[in-house]
Parts: C-alpha cells; structure tokens; sequence
C-alpha cells in the first residue's frame, strides 16, 4: 500500500498508539529504491522557523540548508522544492503533535505541489487538520489505518518464529481475540504468556498484562481530557457504547461527540458497523478502564449498571438488561427487573437467558420479597417441579396483600399467568378459562406505561384462554381466541406460544375434518421452530401430534410415527395432562390404522384413569377412538350405548360412530338417517366415512346404482383431502363387491378405494396429452354415475362449463358417447 500510495502525492498512515505506524514506514523506507526524506515532529515544531530549518535538513539528508539557497520569493512549498533535485519521498511522523496553523498551513501548501517531486507519507494517530479531502476528492489520497496494521492470527505466528518460539493454535486465537491484533499489545501479551506459559491472564476478563495496562495508561489514558476520560470509565462497563445511553450514564447531553471525537483521534474508540451513533471500546482499554472505575469511584459501578439496566430493559433488549442487572448484585433489584420486564422470555426464543438469570440469583436471598419469591416460582416451573411452584405462589400473594392495588399490578400479573400455566399443566380447563379471563380484564384496565410486558401477557392469556376453551369443547370461542393469541404472539416476540397456538389450530382444523389445513398449520408451527432452532421445546407437541393424526387419515404411515416420535420427543418438562393423553389416542389411532384393535384397545385402557376430569373434549375424544375400536372388532352394542341417548348433540365423526353401529344391528332406517347427516354436514373425513357407510347400506338393501353412487361421492371428497383411512376401516370383504360392481357398471374402478384395499388394476401411467388440467377433473368423474350438475357441484363450476369439458373430450378422444369415453381413455391409460 506505501508502494502504490507514494505513487501518488499523499498517503495517510493513521492509527492510535502502539499500532506500528512507524515501525511500518521505517522498514518499508530501508528497502524503498528511491531516497527518502523523513521528520519525525514534536511540540518544538509547533515554530514555523524550527520546522521549516528541520524539514530543509530532512530534505537535504542532513546537511543543515544555507540561508542563501532560498530567496524567499514564492511561498512555503516552492522554497523548500528549490532545495530538490529529482524525486523525494517526504515523511513526516507524529503530524498529531503539531497544531500550530502556520506550520499546519505549510503543510497544507506542500500538499498542493502539483509537480509531485515531494510526496509524502503523513503518519499520526489521528487525521490531522489538513484539507486532506481535497486529495481524497481528488482520488489521490492513500489511507492505511489500524484494520490494516492489526495482526492476524497467521501473522502473529510468524512474529513468534522470529525468535523461534511457539503458541497453540487456541492460545493464538485468544491472544489475537484479546488484542484485536494491537501490534504493541499483542507483543507484551505475548511476551507474558510465553514467560508463564498460561493464558489465564488472556482469559481473566478482570484484567490485562500489567505491561499492557502500563503502555495503556501512559500513552492513551493520561494524555484525554478529563471529560473524555470520565466518559470513557463510565461507559467502560458496556461491551457496545450507544451514544444515548452514554449520556443516560453521565448526565451529558455531548455523549456521540466526544465518542465521534475519541473515534477520529483513534483512541481505542471505534464506531460499530452495525447501526449509526453505537461505538466500542479495544477490549484491553476497556479492562483497563473498568479496573480505574473500581479504583476511583467504587460505589458509582453498581449505580451504573443498575441505570444501564434499566435502559436496556425499557428498550426491549432484555439479554442485556438481566447482564447488567446481575451485575449490580442487587437482587431485589434483579427481581423487579425480572419481574417487570423479563417474565415472558420463558416463552421467547431467549427463554435460556432467563433461566440463567434466575439461576444467578442467591437461594438464600428468594425469601425476602415478593418478587424474587416470584422468581424461584418461575425457575421451578422452568425446572418442571409444578409442585413446589404452588408454596411460592401462596408467599407471593400474601406479600401482595400488602401492597396497595396499583402498586402490586406488575407482580401480580405474571404472578396469575403462572397460576394459569400451572392449571394448564394439571388439565383444569375450566379453571383455566375462568382465571385468563381475569387476566385479560385485568390488563383491559390497565393504564398505558404500568405493564411494560402487556403485549407479552395479552398474547399468553389470549393462547391460554384458546387451550381451555378447545378442551372445554367450545371449539367456535377457541377459534377466535387460538387466532387472537396467534396474532398477539407474532407482534409481542412470544415465539413459543405462536407455536403453540399454530398446533392448536391445527387440532381445530383436524377435528372440522379439513385435513389440508390442519397440515398447514403443523407444517407452520414445524417450520417456526427449526428456524428458530427450537424444534424439541413442549410447545411443539400440538404441532407434531396434528401432523401424526394428517399423516394417520391418509396411511401414511411412516411419516405418522416419524411425527408422532417428534412429539413424545419433545421436552414436556413440566408435562402437559391433556397433550400426553392426547398423544395416547393418536397412537391408538395409528394401530387402528395398521388393522391392531385389540392393541389400540389396550392402549386405551391404560390411559383411561389419567384422564383430566376437567377437559371434556379429550373424554369425548377418546370415546369416540374407543367407539372407532369396538366398529373395527365388530362390537357395535358398546357404541350404541355411548350415543343412542344423544344422538341430536353428536358431531358428525360420532353420528358416523353411531350410524355405522346401527348398520351392523341391522338397523337400517336409523343408519341412514345418522350417515346422511354426517355426509352433507362438510367436515371431509366424517363425511367420507358416511358415504362409504351408506354405500354399504345400499348394498345390502340390494340398490346396486345407489352403492356405486355412494362409493364415488366418497371417493370425490376424498380426493380433495387426500382422506384414506375410511376406505381401510370399512367392511372390506362388502365394499370390495361394490368396487367389482362400480368397474362392472362403468367398465373401470373406483381408485382411491381400489388402491387402499389393494385393487387397482394394472394400468399404464397416464398420459393425458392434449387434455387441459380441468378437462382431466372432469374426465376421472366420467366412470361414475354423477350427473353432469352433480360433477359441476363436486367441482365448483357451473354445468354448462362440465358439459363443454365433456364435449371436448369426446372430441379429443375420438368418442360419441360418456361410455364410448370412458372405454377409449382406459385404453389409452388416462384412467
């Protein structure tokens, strides 16, 4: 860079003390091929005179200039390039010793020289008060500074071989990590750790070498002025300095114009490339600072972070905020603060930094106010030992008691979010309502600036209040709550109980019968958390559990254990009652699927007792699984049992459950009263399942058209939700006689059907060229027998569009007639 930059007419090599300005130029001027002219300046040279005599004896290579060389005409520069011959490099070091404008003002008028016979290499620790940017407008100013001289890892190796020494890799690293490659720092680190040959004082946070302090002290600290000094001991405790929170530490209102300054004087003050107005201290300065501040003002250290706390806390940046409150050893200080500001990272993707803290605070100390007795609660709960979280909750609200209304409502709200958590836990859905909605008018009342976590604590009220309303069967009201507490997550940064309330919905969806939608939201709630590196946190376990019921209703049954591994794998520490059994059932349902009723039997009957007496929908959830068990082992009197008494209440999946149990009774009037309702009631899989139930009832009444009918008004809505475990779980020797009859019909099969129950004949992969995408749809109606409204229905099109579909397939296919299609297109293997 000196190569290229003398080229030119001035390069700039600037950095603060100890870096290696000098050192640098020196050695590159030994090996320079042309001569150089170099003055090194003092406070001496602040004298026009004296440094107009030292610079003509530096260009002269010593030989002190005659008076009579120089006639005084012309100004500075043109007298002293007189005294030239041919080309010389000037450098002129330590240019930040001189402030004297007549001599800053020849400088300034050499820099002008428009013959270059005198460029020159300026090195000062900081950019002297030239009009240098003229030259860098001009593009002919070179600038080396300390990311150019700092040591790499590689280089400070080679620095060691010099004298035949050695460093671990890790050792290097440290060093350099520690020194951010200060050439002079890095030397005494090094020197220090070779004598010793250990890198504690490089990893003692609490100190630097003693030499490195020394050189720090000498050459930086003393020479500030004393409000640059005492900003910078203030500010020493914070890793990044932003300006206002530096004037939030010394009452300034001056605080980025003096870092500005402190960073243009390269006193080991460097702007953070991350946002404007944030600054950062060398690591070593810092150190060296922070052990002036215990020195000096011993009792302003903890007054400091208590404010940098605050502001930090105030600022949502809560990582930080904790840091500096633990530091201060103030606990009940760290209470409040955790308590005010903190409660909800438990339910953020920085729920680790939490759990740090409250580790941090003293066993002995979580006894003397109400909120660091709070704070052992949540660490409990954390911890998963919800019952010893209820000793804490019942100190916190006697401590309460006397405080007045206003001044307890920032404790007393995490204080019932963690009451409504633990309710969660033990499955009182009732319970849970009831106290969420306390909360939610609660935080209604709520004046703007008293709870700085409100939008936290609105979002875990709003999900909390959707979970017991789900469980509680009132599945309309859950909706609304899953998706306000779903919107309230994603603005309030509750990671985890947006993924919760995603798994949630999913359920929702999956109960409704509309499987793609349940699928989206797990898919969602999956993706959130392998974002976030969270994929095995308890609030996963919704998600994953809807997945495994998707995966279960379209036999898939590989990716449904995978899902359902997920979710046993995920950390239920403390366990949720109403999601362990929820997992039971979904594994009944597997084994269902797989043809195992006797296991999924079983299965159920060992879940039975540890079923929460306050979630009436996983009760009824569970029957209906058992009701789907006793159909598979052809026990239909147990399923009569359980609904006859209510069968104008029933969902469509239990008036499915009980019209297929009257169908076995022989029952057939009732049967098809119950199946017909079920079937046109919209939620896909219970309707599938009615249709396939009421092709059977045809069957056996001997209406060969009305079963083949019934089974492709099945096969149609599943085919929209790709639902397959109806057609698996049905009389197969029965429905396997109406798929001969629905191919003897229409001269073709009946494919969902055909496929799960292993029928499908062998046919060709279809080549369905020169037909549209929708004259496709329509085609895979054809073998049926729904009329061309009915297809029109199925698909949501008018009827005049199914019948141009129609004709052009006739006409594409070379055919007359519906049949003659239909023969020619599996002949062509487009069925």
């Amino acid at each position: 860079m000196l190569d290229k930059g003398v080229r030119g007419p001035v390069t700039l090599v600037s950095a603060g003390a100890g870096w290696g300005k000098t050192a640098l130029v020196r050695s590159w001027a030994r090996t320079y091929a042309g001569p150089v002219a170099w003055l090194t300046l003092d406070r001496r040279h602040n004298a026009l005179q004296v440094f107009r005599s030292d610079l003509l004896t530096a260009v002269h290579g010593g030989a002190v200039a005659s008076p009579d060389d120089d006639d005084g005409s012309g100004g500075f520069a043109s007298s002293v390039l007189r005294q030239v011959s041919g080309r010389v490099v000037l450098v002129l070091d330590d240019v930040h010793r001189v402030s004297d404008p007549c001599v800053l003002t020849a400088i300034a008028d050499l820099l002008h020289d428009v013959s270059h016979r005198l460029p020159m290499v300026l090195v000062s620790r900081t950019e002297p008060t030239l009009p240098l940017h003229l030259v860098r407008a001009a593009g002919d100013l070179t600038v080396i500074d300390g990311s150019d001289l700092a040591f790499t890892a590689e280089e400070a190796a080679g620095l060691l071989e010099l004298n035949d020494r050695r460093l671990s890799e890790q050792e290097l690293r440290e060093v350099i990590e520690a020194t951010q490659g200060w050439a002079v720092g890095l030397r005494l680190a090094l020197d220090e750790l070779l004598r010793s040959r250990t890198d504690a004082v490089i990893r003692d946070p609490a100190g630097v070498p003693e030499s490195v302090a020394d050189y720090l002290m000498r050459e930086v600290v003393v020479n500030l002025p004393e409000r640059a000094r005492q900003l910078l001991i203030q500010t020493s405790i914070l890793e990044t300095v932003p300006s206002e929170l530096a004037d939030e530490l010394t009452g300034d209102g001056h605080g980025r114009e003096a870092l500005e300054m402190l960073a243009d004087a390269d006193a080991f003050v460097r702007r953070s490339g991350a946002e404007p107005g944030v600054f950062a201290y060398h690591p070593q300065l810092r150190t060296v600072l922070r052990g002036l501040l215990r020195r000096e003002e011993p009792a302003t250290a903890g007054y400091l972070h208590r404010r940098t706390a605050l502001w930090y806390a105030r600022r949502g940046a809560l990582r930080d905020a904790l840091r500096h409150g633990i530091a201060t050893q103030d606990w009940s200080f760290v209470g409040r603060l955790v308590v005010e500001f903190a409660v909800p990272l438990l339910v953020s993707k920085d729920r680790a930094v939490l759990v740090e803290a409250l580790r941090a605070i003293p066993h002995d100390a979580v006894t003397t106010d109400a909120e660091l007795s709070l704070c052992a609660a949540f660490l409990l709960f954390a911890d998963g030992d919800v019952e010893a979280v209820a000793q804490h909750v019942g100190q916190v609200a006697a401590m309460l008691t006397e405080r007045a209304p206003a001044e307890r409502l920032t404790t007393e709200v995490p204080l019932h979010i963690l009451e409504a958590a633990v309710i969660r836990l033990r499955g009182d859905m009732s319970a849970l309502v009831a106290t969420t909605t306390g909360i939610l008018r609660r935080l209604a009342s709520a004046r703007p600036g008293q709870l700085p976590s409100l939008p936290q604590y609105r979002a875990l009220a709003l999900n909390n209040k959707g979970v017991g309303l789900f469980w509680t069967d009132h599945l309309d009201a859950a909706d609304r709550y899953l998706w306000a507490g779903l919107t309230a997550s994603r603005t309030s940064g509750t990671e985890m109980t947006e993924m919760n309330a995603l798994g949630y919905l999913g359920l929702l969806a999956y109960l409704r019968g509309s499987l793609d939608e349940a699928a989206a939201y797990a898919e969602g709630a999956r993706e959130l958390g392998a974002r976030l590196h969270m994929e095995h946190v308890a609030q996963m376990a919704p998600g994953n559990l809807v997945a495994a019921l998707v995966e279960v209703e379209r036999l898939r049954m590989v990716e449904a254990e995978e899902a359902l591994r997920r979710a046993l794998h995920t950390d239920l520490i403390p366990p949720e009652a109403a999601l362990i059994v929820l997992s039971t059932v979904v594994r009944a349902r597997a084994l269902l699927a797989r043809e195992e009723p006797d296991a999924a039997r079983a299965l159920l009957r060992e879940i039975r007792h540890d079923v929460p007496g306050k979630a009436p929908l996983l009760d009824r959830w569970i029957r209906l699984t058992e009701s789907e068990v006793d159909l598979a082992r052809r026990n239909p009197r147990p399923v009569v049992a359980r609904y006859a008494t209510a069968a104008r209440s029933l969902s469509p999946a239990e008036q499915v459950c009980l019209g297929r149990a009257y169908l076995l009774l022989g029952e057939h009037d009732r049967a098809e009263e119950l199946l017909r309702r079920a079937g046109n009631a919209g939620e896909a899989v219970s309707a599938v399942t009615a249709w396939i139930g009421l092709a059977l009832l045809a069957d056996v009444q001997g209406r060969a058209n009305g079963s083949v009918e019934a089974l492709a008004r099945a096969e149609a809505l599943a085919g929209r939700g790709n639902v397959r475990l109806p057609f698996r779980t049905c009389e197969r020797p029965r429905i396997a006689a109406v798929i001969e009859r629905e191919r003897w019909l229409t001269s073709g099969g009946a494919t969902v059907a055909a496929k799960v129950l292993g029928m499908e004949p062998e046919t060709g992969p279809a080549a369905a060229e020169g037909l549209s995408l929708r004259e496709q749809d329509v085609l895979s109606y054809l073998p049926t027998v729904l009329t061309a409204g009915e297809i029109a229905e199925l698909l949501g099109i008018s009827v005049n569009t199914v019948k141009a579909h129609m004709r052009s397939i006739n006409r594409k296919l070379g055919a007359t007639r519906r049949r003659e299609a239909v023969v020619r297109a599996r002949q062509l293997g487009l069925l």
